[in-house]
Parts: C-alpha cells; sequence; structure tokens
C-alpha cells in the first residue's frame, strides 16, 4: 500500500455506460482538477469520473451494495483525494436529492437540520471556500489556470489511489483536508501540525525536521497557463508543485534554525510560538500588537505543511 497515485490496467467496463449504471453518484467540487476524462479508482471501493461519464463534470461513484458509499465515506473519500492533488476536495451536496444520492444522505440531512443548519447551505459555504482557496495551495506559483495533472508513463493505464487500512492514517488525511480548507493561516499550522501528530511520535518529528533536506515525497504534478510579454505567445506547462513547497519549506527551516541555533530549538520554537498559541489562543496569541510578521506565519505554515506530507507519506498504512 503506498500514498499517492499509481497506475493500473484499463478496465474498460468502468468507462462503459451512463451515470444511470453506477449505485450511487455524488458530483464533487475540486476546481484544481484537470478534467482529463479519466476514471481515477480510489482502493477499487469507489471510483472517481473526472468528466469521463459528463463533460466538464466531476461525480464519485460506487456499485458494491456490500461497501455503500455513505456521506461519511465521501467525506474520507474528498479527504483523501485532497491530500493526492494537494488542493481542496468537496463533495457537492447541493444538488436536488436523486435516486443516486446516498443512502444515508436523508438520515444524514435530518440531523443536520436539528442543530439549525441546512445541508445544502452548509456544503454551498464549503465549496465556495474551496474555490477560493487556490491563492494558499500553490503559493510561489504565478502561473494562471493552475490544475492538477495526474501524468502516466504508460498508456492504457488509469490512476489508482490506495484506500488506507489504518485509522491514523485517515486523522492525518482529516487534519490534513481541514488544514487544506482553512482561510486562516494559525488554522492551517494548527491543522497541518495535527495531521503530522497523528502520525508521529515527537521523537519522529524531531527526526523528520532534522533530516528534512533528504526527505522526499510524491510529485504533484500542475498544468498551468504561463502568461509571456505582449508579443510572445502564452504556453502551458507542467510543473511539480511537491519540488516548489519543498524548496519554500526548506528555506524556513534554514531560517529557523539560524535564528534558535540548531534543529532541536527550532522546532520546539514552531511548536510553542505556532502550533501551541494556536492551539490555545494564549494572551499574546490574540493581541495583533503581540503577533510577529504575517508573512512568517505563511512560510511556517508552507513548512509544517510540507513536514505534514512527509509525516503521512513515511507512514501510509
Amino acid at each position: 500500500m503506498k500514498p499517492g497515485f499509481t497506475f493500473r490496467k484499463i478496465r474498460k467496463e468502468l468507462l462503459a455506460g451512463e451515470l444511470r449504471d453506477w449505485r450511487t453518484c455524488i458530483p464533487i467540487s475540486a476546481t484544481q482538477m484537470y478534467e482529463s476524462g479519466e476514471i481515477i479508482s480510489l482502493g477499487d471501493k469507489y471510483f472517481l469520473s473526472v468528466g469521463a461519464h459528463v463533460r466538464n463534470n466531476i461525480f464519485l461513484m460506487a456499485r458494491d451494495p456490500k461497501e455503500p458509499l455513505t456521506v461519511e465515506k465521501s467525506l474520507a473519500a474528498s479527504a483523501l483525494l485532497a491530500f493526492a492533488i494537494d488542493g481542496p476536495v468537496v463533495p457537492d451536496y447541493t444538488v436536488e436529492k436523486t435516486k443516486y444520492a446516498p443512502s444515508d444522505f436523508s438520515k444524514f440531512e435530518r440531523e443536520l437540520t436539528r442543530t439549525g443548519i441546512r445541508s445544502r447551505d452548509y456544503f454551498s459555504s464549503l465549496m465556495n471556500v474551496a474555490e477560493m482557496l487556490d491563492i494558499l495551495t500553490d503559493i510561489g506559483n504565478t502561473d494562471f489556470a493552475k490544475e492538477r495533472e495526474i501524468l502516466s508513463r504508460r498508456s492504457g493505464r488509469y490512476p489508482f489511489l490506495s484506500w488506507p487500512s489504518s485509522s491514523r492514517t485517515w486523522r492525518a488525511l482529516t487534519a490534513y483536508w481541514s488544514a487544506i480548507l482553512s482561510v486562516t493561516i494559525p488554522g492551517r499550522i494548527l491543522n497541518f501540525w495535527r495531521a503530522m501528530e497523528a502520525v508521529t511520535t515527537k521523537t519522529e518529528r524531531y527526526q523528520i525536521f532534522g533530516t528534512l533536506e533528504h526527505s522526499r515525497i510524491k510529485a504533484v504534478w500542475t498544468r498551468s497557463l504561463l502568461i509571456r510579454p505582449l508579443g510572445v505567445p502564452d504556453y502551458r506547462r507542467v510543473r511539480n508543485s511537491s519540488a516548489l513547497l519543498k524548496r519554500r519549506a526548506l528555506r524556513r527551516r534554514r531560517e529557523l534554525i539560524g535564528l534558535h541555533g540548531s534543529a532541536t530549538n527550532a522546532l520546539d520554537w514552531l511548536f510553542w510560538e505556532r502550533r501551541g498559541k494556536a492551539a490555545h489562543a494564549d494572551k499574546s496569541s490574540l493581541d495583533f500588537e503581540g503577533l510577529s510578521s504575517f508573512s512568517d506565519q505563511i512560510r511556517d505554515a508552507i513548512l509544517v505543511q510540507y513536514m505534514a506530507r512527509v509525516a503521512i507519506e513515511q507512514n501510509w498504512c
């Protein structure tokens, strides 16, 4: 079982037919996913149609009645996909209920209504936030029309994501998903750190930070539009967003080690001043006069995000 995309031989029956041939179909909001016309398998339990069945539409689908695609499973699938593409992914429950909705949707909707929130309003807000967050998912990439592209070196293959079997991996993915959907920087720092905590011990976190420059994570390929000067044609290019994230994370790591004298002291500072104050909301973290540079908080969020990806990939199970 490995994190990230692998590739398997195409199963033609997945592409054949129409949406009505599937037991459950849930629209997915993932503005950064390139609509390749492919099917993505999620552990061969559920499948993502990225424009494969309806053009310009993404659907999360299931057939097996033994493992129905419930509301909870759709949220889990969104967290898995968000980690794989390092961008926001949320289920769209704003449409009218159809016979292809999850079997537990009516119960979920009633429970949510009892809290005073309508499910349509909640998911509409979630989608609005997700659509605005590309500014925080590709910091440093100034290109336009950024979309995640899944690259395969072999034809006749389709993308596959392993479905984790351990609860700690799922806790990490849920925390990472929450961080990706956070607009506030302290919220991003706290949830990225929680994602790391879900799969590591304190000793392991010191080890990850100490050897971070030698770490490797799965590539996340981004297809974007490069705007050229007047008279020079614009063109599309594909870049590895993971490499950009790592460069920025290591730059901030060097700055913190220089400021605090050692890798251990730098990580301690990150824990107490960034993660700790965001979690406990002590007085100084709520005083604007006591806040450090906002740009430093953004750089720290990038560093913790990269560390979280390293931790999750190393401990994927």
